[in-house]
């Protein structure tokens, strides 16, 4: 017997999940003389009450067919409940699945409906439980979790007929993987899998479209090769052509969502073969000073020359988008500087603003993680090959238009914010501590916005043994909280950007709300 609506009914589990389980050994259905005699008694068993129907599929399929204990079976006596039977996990303390059993020879949208409505209402049963309706002949298995109508559909008379069927009805089905959790396993297993399928089976990768990821320079000796503002000064100031060979350099630090910002460091900028080191004296006396060191590592390259500068080092000179190999979080950017990037960072010479909105989305994140090696302080390792192999859907002109617009905005936005915070730490430092500008500020003060001002206040104290006077007290506090407030409006304003690239991105890939839910949860 088929379904009213005559559809294809897509399977909940995928194949792959559960193609070990079903090989199993141990994985033996039972005789299907049972179900036999259910099929065969089906016509006079309908033409009983609802009572006798219920009492009948809870001793004949779930008892005697699937093994569920007559002591965790509640048929249901009131009328005000709209499920026939309750299905308890004594072992877990909660209703594990709830059955309806309708009229009729199928199963029709308006039954469907119904069902769904008092299924997603109902609280007694555990969000990792199960719904069943059935017809007596039809059972359809709908997870407790899902908010969208999806179901597994099994037709009693076909599995007479059909041993593997049967037996993928059964390890489904049956009291030990059911109330266990293994079903629940298996189908969160399956949706992640069925999701990853969805997402990179058809389109083109970034690869294809953008060309391919670049990492950045190796030194060999990141003391010898990165200098400060301080001492880039320094060597210009001695040499003039110093300048020629100084390149504004950023690493994974520097490199966040949205945006990157160099901490105002430089890197001498030595490639093999390119230069000859006696025409830069001041540069060529600041790495002598590394010499020994500079000598063993490992390579061909002379001693003064970088380690490693990349296969092409010219193109990470313009503007390129980048992100950091190790982070927590999303930090793809658009790099309009022409900064450096360390071995920390990779770039691609497409900096596409519909591209970067495209990787800083929530489904992009997840499909990054779900490929990348997690450490066990949470940092995710990302590698070249990874984001090559991305899936670039495609897109009308209007939505690349507004999706450039949303990723432009993000990143003109940050940059305001962190303008905002870095200003603050400046007045902090130059008005507070006792070093002024020169002072290191702590993690804390660092990150003054995240705190509130009894703290901002106290962590001054602690660290520098000093106090923001009585007089000044209200206008620093005034002071603080005025742009603190400023950058929590900026990171609304970030946020609800990031909202609609988020839903332009599910629209692209028609994902369904069940599917946006497991993105967003994993």
């Amino acid at each position: 017997m088929e379904n009213t609506d005559n559809k294809p009914v897509t399977s909940l589990f995928h194949t792959g999940i559960l193609e070990n389980e079903l090989n199993s050994p141990s994985s033996v259905p039972p005789s299907k003389t049972v179900l036999e005699a259910w099929i065969k008694g089906l016509d006079e068993l309908r033409k009983k009450d609802s009572s006798a129907q219920c009492s009948a599929f809870a001793f004949s399929i779930l008892e005697k067919l699937l093994g569920y204990d007559a002591s965790t079976l509640e048929l249901n006596t009131s009328p005000d409940r709209f499920f026939d039977i309750f299905i308890k996990n004594t072992a877990k303390d909660e209703t594990g699945a709830a059955v309806k059993i309708i009229d009729g020879f199928g199963i029709s949208s308006a039954q469907e409906k119904t069902f769904l409505e008092k299924a997603w209402k109902n609280e007694e049963v555990s969000k990792s439980g199960f719904y069943l309706m059935t017809n007596l002949n039809e059972i359809r298995l709908y997870p407790a979790s899902r908010k969208e109508k999806s179901f597994e559909r099994f037709n009693l008379t076909d599995l007479l007929e059909d041993d593997a069927a049967f037996k993928r009805f059964y390890l489904l089905m049956n009291a030990d993987n059911l109330m266990s959790g293994k079903t629940a396993k298996w189908l969160h297993e399956s949706a992640v899998k069925l999701l990853q399928e969805k997402l990179t089976g058809t389109y083109p990768t970034l690869k294809e479209m953008y060309g391919p990821v670049y990492q950045g320079i190796t030194t060999g000796l990141d003391e010898a090769f990165i200098v400060d503002e301080a001492t880039k000064t320094k060597l210009v100031e001695e040499d003039p052509r110093s300048a020629d060979i100084l390149k504004p350099f950023a690493d994974k630090q520097d490199i966040e969502k949205w945006a990157t910002e160099s901490r105002s460091l430089w890197l001498i900028y030595t490639p093999a073969n390119l230069y000859n080191i006696d025409d830069y004296p001041a540069i060529k006396k600041h790495l002598e000073s590394f010499r020994d060191k500079l000598e063993k590592r490992s390579g061909t390259q002379k001693w003064y020359e970088l380690q490693h500068a990349g296969a092409h080092p010219e193109k990470m000179f313009g503007q390129k988008l980048g992100f950091a190999k190790e982070s927590v979080n999303s930090t793809f950017s658009v790099d309009k500087s022409g900064d450096v990037f360390g071995q920390g960072g990779f770039y691609t010479t497409e900096s596409d603003y519909y591209l970067v909105a495209l990787l800083n989305s929530s489904l992009f994140w997840y499909l990054i993680r779900q490929s990348s090696a997690k450490k066990e302080d949470g940092v995710y390792e990302l590698t070249a090959t990874q984001i090559e192999n991305l899936p670039i859907p495609d897109a009308p002109g209007l939505i690349r238009g507004r999706m450039g617009q949303l990723s432009d905005y993000c990143q003109d936005t940050v940059l305001t914010r962190n303008d905002l915070v870095k200003h603050f730490r400046g007045m902090t430092a130059y008005n507070l501590l006792p070093d002024g500008l020169s002072s290191k500020l702590t993690q804390k003060l660092h990150n003054w916005f995240a705190h509130e001002f009894d703290a901002f206040r106290s962590e001054i104290n602690t660290s520098f043994n000093t106090d923001i006077a009585a007089d000044d007290l209200q206008l620093w506090n005034d002071y603080f909280y005025q742009e603190r407030k400023k950058v929590f409006d900026l990171n609304a304003d970030i946020a609800h950007a990031e909202y609609e690239i988020d839903h332009v991105v599910y629209e692209l890939f028609g994902v369904t709300r069940d599917e946006i839910d497991l993105i967003e949860r994993l």
